[in-house]
């Protein structure tokens, strides 16, 4: 077999710089699905669960097509063009995910339920003067789960809402982009090392995509919070631009 210091060390570390941006790219789009969809649509958090859950198991079965598809393209085309595709879908499902428009975000603050009056036999008819019999109970009032955008979210007064077919038209770009780049990533990585053992190098792959699972929860909920969605998409897709211009260049 071929010894490691034949290995390609500056592919390698291209590729496991693309593939960091994959999977920071996803983890950042799995990340925000939930808060997004509770502040733009007033959702409760089980609704959203519900929904978001729906939203990407259907981009679950999307990507199985998305995969036998790549088994096709990439006999006809380059897979480094359909990687330069798939990042290029990328960027538009994050631009698609950029709120525009006039419709203002709902706000909506926690509310009370009403107090419930509560009429018991009383253990002390003695020490009631108007009603022997009774005792009334009123229970704590109750706050309901805020839903809507916070009022501590000052981006909201200059934020539209993000239209809802807009936003399933970024979850589909998305569920095209991600599973071709991932798979396109893997398939170019392992050409690059060759035919000897793969085994350390692969890991070093994980390890990169691990790195970005880790980092990009908390680079978008950072900016999320204290910028709102324009700002949180809007970086995504330069960090993904970046990316694609990292592609041409080691081309």
């Amino acid at each position: 077999s071929e010894e490691v210091g034949t290995v390609d060390y500056f592919a390698v570390i291209a590729t496991n710089i693309l593939f960091f941006v994959i999977l920071f790219s996803f983890a950042i789009f799995e990340t925000i699905t939930t808060p997004l969809t509770i502040v733009m649509y007033a959702w409760t958090q089980s609704q959203a669960v519900l929904y978001n859950g729906i939203i990407l198991g259907g981009l679950a079965v999307q990507s199985v097509g998305v995969m036998i598809a790549i088994k096709i393209l990439s006999k006809r085309f380059n897979e480094k063009r359909i990687m330069f595709g798939a990042f290029l879908l990328l960027i538009a499902s994050f631009v698609m995910l950029i709120p525009y428009g006039n419709e203002p975000i709902p706000r909506v603050a926690p509310g009370l339920h009403p107090a419930t009056n509560i009429t018991t036999p009383s253990p002390h008819p003695q020490n009631i003067t108007h009603h022997p019999n009774v005792t009334t109970i009123t229970t704590p009032a109750a706050t309901t789960p805020s839903r809507g955008c916070p009022w501590n979210y000052k981006w909201c007064d200059t934020t539209p809402k993000l239209f809802f077919g807009q936003m399933l038209a970024g979850f589909f770009l998305q569920g095209l982009g991600y599973p071709t780049s991932n798979v396109l990533s893997y398939a170019l990585y392992s050409k690059i090392l060759g035919p000897k053992p793969q085994g350390f190098w692969m890991g070093w792959l994980t390890a990169s995509g691990s790195l970005a699972r880790t980092l990009g929860p908390v680079f978008v909920s950072q900016i999320y919070t204290n910028y709102g969605p324009r700002l949180a998409f809007g970086a995504a897709a330069g960090i993904v631009l970046l990316a694609t211009l990292w592609l041409i260049g080691v081309y």
